[in-house]
């Protein structure tokens, strides 16, 4: 049985489709036109000694079939993909999210310390900034180059790590 985890080569190993009818015995015929050389390599097929076919018709059934499987396939996986897809992209998006409102709230507390505890915003300040600094993320050191550039930051550091606010503003 062919599965959405399917791969195209186990579709490879299936015996030809040969059913012309269902099992009440109810057929369709199934038409399209086509260009002549496709003719061409289903009446090949049929003279071939290695395939299984003994009409053209046997051909084009097992060609349908397995180019049903094959689509089902790349549609089912490629929508499993793009879900995939979708859900990292939230994630990330949420993650994101998160990180400015951490950021956000981390600005207004330092702002209420500073308004009346300036030691212990400059201790907030360090180490907020040596926990991103220390990170290996790239995001955590595009959080810190924007908290470089916040005023209020730029205030507290003067005062609680002026040699990071030197070598921010040299660069």
């Amino acid at each position: 049985m062919i599965t959405k985890d399917s791969k195209v080569s186990e579709l490879m190993s299936l015996s030809p489709f040969r059913l012309s009818e269902d099992k009440k015995g109810h057929s369709i015929v199934l038409g399209a036109k086509a260009p002549s050389w496709l003719e061409r390599e289903v009446t090949k097929l049929v003279e071939s000694r290695a395939a299984p076919y003994e009409v053209k018709s046997d051909v084009i059934r097992d060609a349908i079939w397995l180019g049903l499987q094959v689509l089902k396939l790349r549609y089912t996986q490629t929508r499993f993909g793009a879900r995939v897809a979708l859900v990292e992209l939230k994630q990330n998006l949420e993650d994101r999210e998160t990180t400015q409102e951490e950021d956000k709230d981390f600005l207004n507390k330092l702002n209420e310390l500073w308004q009346i505890d300036k030691a212990k915003a400059h201790s907030l300040l360090r180490d907020y900034y040596e926990a991103l600094k220390s990170s290996d993320d790239a995001e955590d050191a595009q959080r810190v180059k924007h908290l470089l550039e916040n005023s209020l930051v730029k205030n507290v550091m003067a005062e609680a790590l002026p040699e990071v606010l030197a070598n921010a503003t040299t660069k």
